[in-house]
């Protein structure tokens, strides 16, 4: 589901934060309901994994959200659930993304509109 979302935004391996965000959004939804800081909470564990300083981390991060934000900025909003005139920080960005994924299950659910989810589809495939 994560990566059906995430390339749908045209953000594939290419990019060093790739498995980052995925990972990022994926350890937000095992601890969703809980206060959770992404500087505190999850840089530190994918820190870990990868080997790589947080600074990294939150850059990699950044620059996908960014590339997210630049290849369609209406389905960013869509997932915020709210308008915004600039790009989403990093923990806006998985928060919602996770968000949508816990309460919706199923990205048909995602109110992106039915072009935008035949997109999705047509991308995992």
């Amino acid at each position: 589901m994560v990566r059906k979302i995430i390339r749908y935004f045209h953000i594939t391996s290419k990019y060093k934060g790739y498995p980052l965000i995925i990972d990022a959004i994926n350890i937000y939804i095992d601890k969703y309901g809980e206060c959770i800081k992404i500087t505190k909470d999850i840089y530190p564990i994918l820190s870990k994994k990868y080997n790589m300083p947080i600074s990294l981390i939150e850059r990699n991060i950044r620059t996908i959200v960014e590339a997210c934000w630049d290849n369609d900025k209406q389905a960013v909003k869509t997932i915020l659930g709210y308008k915004t005139a600039k790009c989403p920080s990093n923990s806006e960005f998985i928060d919602a993304i996770a968000y949508r994924i816990v309460k919706d299950y199923d990205i048909s659910l995602l109110s992106l509109g039915t072009e935008t989810d035949k997109q999705i589809e047509d991308c995992e495939s």
